[in-house]
């Protein structure tokens, strides 16, 4: 599975003392989201259009297509666990989902 797609979102930054910086409202970001079934490993991947956004990460599964961890980012955005859940993976691991 593959999928490379656009959203737009406000995005900020945070780190363990809270937030950094501003709020950037409505950036265009790319995004693409893999699993490859046969190793039971996935990545996704998103950039803003101007390049000053960026973060990708891995996904790893269980046998039955169920999330059990991911990493790259402290909490994997809406729209990756959307697209995960339409191709028929449990992305119940995901707070809301």
């Amino acid at each position: 599975m593959r999928e490379e797609f656009t959203v737009t979102r406000t995005i900020g930054y945070q780190n363990s003392f809270g937030k950094v910086g501003p709020d950037y409202p409505d950036v265009e970001f790319n995004v693409i989201v893999s699993v490859n079934d046969e190793t039971r490993r996935g990545w996704w991947e998103f950039s803003s259009h101007d390049g000053q956004h960026y973060a990708s990460g891995g996904l790893w599964f269980n046998a039955d297509r169920k999330l059990t961890d991911y990493d790259g980012i402290f909490s994997l955005p809406d729209y990756i666990g959307e697209k995960l859940k339409g191709h028929g993976y449990d992305v119940s691991m995901l707070i809301g989902f």
